[in-house]
């Protein structure tokens, strides 16, 4: 499997637009869109040899639309791995989301999350 950073997974998910998936290749890396089957204002015509790559390949997988991330859950599940006090400590604090990445700079674990 193609390790890809997390960053790249995230611009994907925040590029999204409503009426369209995106999936990621877990051997290559790449990340293509396509829009959904009913999507009324998108022809799947222009995107019919994508789906059917997709489709025919245990290679891709799809990525969750930016409504289905729940961004805390997924800094207590880091906090978790870490063993990390400080993290868990800025999770409850004024301003979670700041302090958190405050914290992972000074912990030096910015490039893991």
């Amino acid at each position: 499997m193609k390790t890809i950073s997390l960053t790249v997974i995230a611009d994907a998910i925040e590029e999204t637009m409503d009426g369209w998936k995106q999936y990621y290749n877990t051997t290559t890396g790449e990340i293509k869109s396509i829009p959904d089957i009913d999507n009324p204002y998108i022809s799947m015509d222009g995107f019919l040899d994508t789906a059917d790559e997709i489709d025919s390949s245990d290679e891709w997988r799809l990525l969750p639309t930016q409504w289905e991330l729940h961004e805390y859950d997924i800094m207590e599940r880091f906090a978790e791995e870490q063993d990390s006090e400080q993290l868990f400590h800025a999770l409850r604090g004024r301003k979670p989301f700041r302090t958190f990445k405050d914290n992972l700079a000074q912990l030096n674990l910015s490039e893991y999350y």
